[in-house]
């Protein structure tokens, strides 16, 4: 494949700018984008999801819209019904609800779980039972989310899942993780992965350890069922290397992969960090203008949290205020550089200031440029 430009297809580009100009145009419209997305804290009693903490479980614990990421980072959408988890969200709990590896954010700390038959198996010992307790996960809720189901043809994206690849298939404002977990942003153009969204595919179309939600049926003795697995993958300018062998082939394809996509506008905004503290504006000053509302990270692996920034630092809990309590620990920031290559610089949140290079204290080295953050 040639790895010089050979594709520019602003139309991707168009369509995002479209649907911004209807937020701004259209008052309903955008406050429909807010409405969507919230943060919802819950309780697990006995494996069940208490979802407006009354402490009983009963028809009023359902939620819509919940993305999680499991097995470390692959993005899914769950829905939340009587307390039980709907993985496949079919309307209804059965045995095939099962997710392994899920990364629960409960009070700014990863708890990995399962689910089992759409209980949640907090301690992992496969079994659902009292001890399968929990107070205050945070969970995110986006109802402007949608669901892919795609295909991938020797490392061609089929979009339209037709068994062809050509201009039919283009998809804007895929989110996904990568290196354990940072967030971003993609479009697909013509079955090719536009990793930095700038309408061509070419040499900035790289991108490693990319976790992609994949639900194949697998054979049993008496039938066959689909199960959710985490297929970790490779893009390579542009086309994707399902097993990762380094080379695209006819063994790069992959049935049923289900790809989280924004329905409205969710923003990607670039953003520098000086002596630990978010330059909002990049303007090379931290002041009242460096705010941002609904930041959505991924820390200790990949559980999900949504943060403020209040005139350059984290508001780790939303509190309105900055704290000691804003604290984080292994948050995956995706930085962009040379040839408009993505990478994963994890860092730590002490204090509201981003402890870029992990060293336990705020210096002058923690400083990074570039660095693109997903916002509801």
């Amino acid at each position: 494949m040639n790895r010089n430009c050979f594709l520019i297809r602003p139309r991707v580009a168009v369509t995002r700018l479209l649907s911004v100009w209807m937020a701004i145009a259209l008052p309903s419209l955008a406050l429909a984008v807010e409405a969507g997305a919230a943060v919802n804290r819950v309780d697990i009693i006995n494996g069940r999801v208490d979802v407006n903490e009354d402490a009983v479980i009963n028809g009023a614990d359902d939620a819509a819209d919940v993305l999680l990421a499991f097995g470390d980072a692959a993005l899914i959408r769950v829905d939340i019904r009587d307390g039980l988890v709907d993985v496949d969200e079919n309307g209804f709990i059965a045995t095939n609800d099962d997710l392994t590896n899920v990364d629960l954010n409960e009070r700014r700390v990863n708890n990995q779980v399962n689910i089992i038959d759409g209980k949640v198996d907090i301690n992992e010992d496969g079994v659902g039972t009292n001890a399968d307790d929990a107070t205050d996960v945070r969970l995110i809720q986006n109802s402007n989310l949608a669901v892919r189901n795609v295909e991938i043809i020797h490392g061609k994206v089929d979009v339209n899942d037709d068994g062809a690849i050509n201009f039919l298939d283009d998809v804007a404002d895929v989110l996904l993780a990568f290196n354990d977990a940072a967030l971003i942003r993609v479009d697909i153009i013509d079955g090719l992965v536009d990793v930095n969204e700038d309408g061509a595919i070419d040499d900035g179309d790289l991108l490693g350890n990319v976790d992609l939600h994949e639900r194949p049926f697998i054979s049993q003795p008496f039938s066959s069922s689909q199960v959710d697995v985490n297929n970790q993958v490779d893009i390579i300018y542009g086309e994707v290397d399902v097993n990762e062998s380094g080379g695209i082939d006819i063994d790069d394809d992959a049935t049923d992969v289900r790809l989280i996509q924004s329905e409205l506008v969710v923003r990607v905004d670039r953003v520098n960090i000086k002596d630990g503290l978010v330059d909002v504006n990049q303007d090379r000053y931290i002041n009242s203008l460096d705010d941002a509302a609904n930041v959505l990270l991924a820390f200790n692996d990949a559980a999900l949290i949504r943060v403020d920034i209040i005139d350059g630092k984290v508001d780790v809990n939303e509190s309105g205020l900055i704290t000691s309590s804003d604290a984080l620990l292994n948050a995956d920031l995706n930085e962009r550089h040379s040839y408009n290559r993505r990478s994963n610089n994890q860092v730590d949140i002490i204090g509201g200031r981003v402890d870029v290079n992990e060293s336990g204290l705020i210096t002058s080295a923690d400083y990074a440029t570039d660095v693109l953050l997903v916002l509801e």
